[in-house]
């Protein structure tokens, strides 16, 4: 604060802002942040307000946002808006119709986090922020869009905005947004109408205006997955899921194919899923060409379905020695696990098949639901859960299989992450409900209910249990409870 002051008096004299909008790009974060806090003093008077403002020293504060020491550069922003700290949304709302693409983009993401606290927001949103940001929804520069999204998204929990942002035809807009080429705008699109869907009116109104875009992104798990890093229950994944890892600004999620002509590489693994035994991948002739589609959303259980034992159909007209002999030949080529066609098809994973099946004997004659959870995931030798490093066994198969792509079948060192999808693609396969989650980029869980014991009256309401599949594989614990929310913080 003392050096606060000292610039804030050498400004005063010699009525120089551009000293400090030069500290404010400082490397040293000291020196930033005393650099806020002279301009949130000498900000007070108008005139030096404007001058900041010309000199464009607000984008190096709202960079400042994202530190640990943010509320200097939230000082300092307030104090630029206005010279009445409570009039400072009213002129960030303002900006967001300037002509300068920065202003918007500026004023747009302090917003966003201005938006955190509730009366902040309601004032936002009394001055007309929901038209001015839907406005910029129709603006062909990413970053406009980047930062509008994300306002949306903030600004919508409130009923109010929703309310608004139909009325001024704001939904359209949004959906028309997943079809964006930028996977940043394409995140936070679906943030914001993840957000906006609470409501059953809004609801019914975003799939009336693009139900076809929603349902393909809710079709194709891998994609719901990597955008939204949520798949609930009623998300039932089958043969082809892989897990991209969430998407990057500006990368777009690959299909497998486009993964499996990538030169290996230093980058984490793509973990796939394939339990389907080599013979039915097998096809033959041009009417039985349809393959495969690793987008596949048919849901499978174990326990419900019996292999077939029918054999690949043969050809009407051409039962030739040599037509049968060339066929016997493709089928058990070196790579028997791969399609015989120009297409290309993702590996048999014969491991993960073998799990399916154990899974299933093994929980089948159970009877009681929480039991069938806790036995899912005893598949794990405790005594060496902390004895391996799971990073190099991941890059070992990489090398082995020569490609990016690892099957799940194949892992058998593996962390949070790697866990929670075995466990919630096993309980998929045999019948059992489970959600995964994914947080941080090595995190993840599941998320499972389980309904209470019969009473006099009925059943209880179902409760919401994390497994642990780490620490304590098995374990079951209360969502709300101070275990699992050390289990989902990653400190335990």
């Amino acid at each position: 604060m003392g050096l606060a002051l000292i610039m804030g008096e050498k400004v005063k004299k010699e009525a120089e802002p551009c000293t400090l909008t030069d500290l404010l790009m400082q490397e040293n974060e000291s020196v930033r942040t005393a650099a806020c806090q002279a301009v949130a003093s000498v900000s007070k008077n108008i005139s030096s307000g404007d001058t900041f403002r010309c000199l464009d020293a607000i984008k190096p504060i709202v960079q400042l946002l994202n530190r640990d020491k943010s509320v200097a550069a939230a000082e300092a922003l307030s104090s630029l808006t206005s010279s009445n700290n409570l009039n400072g949304d009213k002129l960030l709302v303002r900006q967001l119709r300037d002509s300068c693409k920065g202003a918007a983009v500026y004023a747009a993401s302090v917003l966003t986090n201005m938006a955190s606290q509730e009366e902040l927001r309601r004032s936002i949103l009394d001055h007309e922020a929901m038209p001015a940001l839907v406005e910029l929804l129709h603006s062909t520069d990413n970053n406009t869009l980047i930062s509008t999204t994300q306002a949306v998204a903030s600004l919508a929990c409130d009923a109010e905005a929703r309310m608004e942002l139909r009325n001024v035809g704001g939904l359209s807009t949004l959906v028309q947004l997943l079809k964006s080429i930028n996977a940043e705008i394409r995140r936070n699109a679906s943030w914001a109408i993840s957000v906006c869907a609470n409501d059953e009116i809004t609801a019914l109104e975003l799939c009336n205006a693009g139900s076809e875009i929603l349902q393909e992104i809710n079709l194709n798990l891998s994609l719901k997955y990597s955008l939204t890093g949520h798949l609930s229950a009623s998300d039932i994944t089958t043969d082809g899921f892989y897990n991209p890892g969430q998407i990057r600004m500006g990368h777009q999620v690959p299909t497998l194919e486009e993964i499996s002509k990538q030169i290996v590489n230093q980058h984490r693994a793509t973990i796939a899923v394939n339990g389907k035994p080599p013979d039915q991948f097998i096809t033959k002739g041009p009417d039985d060409r349809k393959q495969y589609s690793p987008t596949e959303t048919t849901a499978s259980s174990v326990l419900s379905r019996k292999r077939s034992s029918k054999t690949p159909s043969k050809m009407k007209g051409k039962g030739h020695k040599e037509d049968e002999k060339k066929k016997d030949e493709d089928e058990y080529k070196p790579q028997q696990g791969m399609v015989v066609d120009e297409a290309w098809s993702l590996p048999y994973d014969a491991a993960f098949h073998n799990l399916v099946k154990e899974a299933a004997e093994s929980i089948s004659p159970l009877q009681d639901e929480d039991k069938m959870y806790t036995a899912l995931a005893m598949g794990v030798e405790p005594e060496n859960l902390h004895n391996f490093l799971w990073e190099q066994h991941i890059s070992e198969l990489k090398f082995e299989a020569c490609s990016n792509i690892v099957l799940i079948g194949k892992i058998k060192k593996g962390t949070y992450f790697h866990r929670a999808l075995l466990y919630k693609v096993l309980a998929d396969r045999i019948g059992l409900s489970c959600s995964l989650i994914r947080e941080e980029y090595n995190h993840a869980w599941n998320e499972i209910f389980i309904t209470g014991p019969k009473k006099t009256y009925g059943y209880s309401q179902p409760e919401c249990y994390i497994i642990d599949l780490l620490h304590q594989p098995g374990n079951l614990m209360k969502s709300n409870s101070p275990a699992a929310l050390a289990y989902r913080t990653n400190l335990c």
